[in-house]
């Protein structure tokens, strides 16, 4: 879960979390697995569950360097939805 909210384009804050993503996928093996949503206004699931396999990876760090910052803030929705993917990693 990454906030995009508006308080995010202070300092650096949005460019270390997606250097922090990249660096995470470095690590992981070809059976984990991941799943990115952002919350602003909106909450949006940018990736679904997926192995993190040598494509994957390339594939999911491409997609968290087409982030921006929004304006609002809605972790509500948010929470919603990331409570739905880890219901849908555990069922893997």
């Amino acid at each position: 879960v990454l906030d995009t909210s508006g308080s995010m384009d202070d300092g650096n804050k949005l460019k270390t979390c997606m250097k922090s993503i990249g660096f995470i996928m470095d690590l992981m093996r070809d059976t984990d697995a991941v799943s990115l949503v952002t919350f602003d206004d909106d909450a949006k699931v940018i990736t679904k569950c997926q192995e993190t396999k040598a494509e994957s990876k390339v594939n999911f760090v491409s997609q968290v360097n087409g982030i921006y910052t929004g304006k609002l803030d809605n972790s509500g929705e948010t929470l919603t939805l990331s409570a739905a993917i880890m219901a849908a990693i555990n069922a893997l």
